[in-house]
């Protein structure tokens, strides 16, 4: 597996942070010596793993399993395509580092999520309930994702990116749910989940 050397470690920061603008005129503005490989992700995911922009995933509390198998999907191109941020990120973390990475956002405390509808809950005619995989409050299981807090944009997002079969790294559990949803229950299940931390 390949990763990127230490030294390009503040490059590789630095286009993240900006959102992969021009490497020229930004390669030094953000200095990662130093830092312990989950300060540089909290940019993005916050120090907590608790970010508070639409778009980036809350890693806070999040099943440890789970977030090993993405960082790995990330690594081998088996999430997002090759110039996707994560892709170099999850790239330039040695193995010690990913280990770091995965135990620091694991420990931290999750935001709660709302009341779960009854469509969580229980389901539907030709849709079992979320609560059977991810849990009763959404609070996940070792490589099932925690959905409980998470921020609402992105669930909604991922459900999308399953049911077009732009994201297939889950073994077309999530694809088929994904596409037994309508428009409306992506939506009430995004904002029930969701919460702010």
């Amino acid at each position: 597996m390949t990763t990127v050397p230490r030294q390009n470690r503040r490059h590789s920061a630095a286009l993240l942070v900006l959102g992969l603008a021009p490497a020229a005129a930004c390669a030094d503005v953000i200095e990662v010596d130093g830092m312990a490989p989950y300060e540089s992700c909290g940019y993005c995911h916050g120090l907590d793993g608790n970010s508070g922009r639409a778009g980036f995933p809350r890693l806070g509390g999040q099943q440890a399993a789970y977030l090993r198998k993405q960082l790995e999907d990330f690594r081998a191109g088996r999430r997002g395509d090759q110039h996707h941020p994560m892709r170099t990120a999850a790239r330039a973390l040695s193995e010690p580092e990913l280990d770091e990475v995965v135990r620091h956002f694991a420990a931290q405390m999750p935001p709660a999520a709302d009341t779960l509808p009854e469509l969580y809950r229980s389901g539907r005619k030709g849709l079992a309930p979320c609560a059977g995989c991810h849990g009763e409050h959404g609070e996940g299981r070792a490589a099932v994702p925690r959905l409980a807090g998470q921020q609402p944009e992105y669930l909604r997002a991922q459900l999308l990116a399953f049911r077009r079969g732009e994201r297939r790294n889950d073994g077309g559990v999530m694809g088929a749910v994904a596409r037994a949803l309508r428009e409306d229950e992506i939506a009430l299940l995004a904002a029930a989940l969701g919460a702010r931390p």
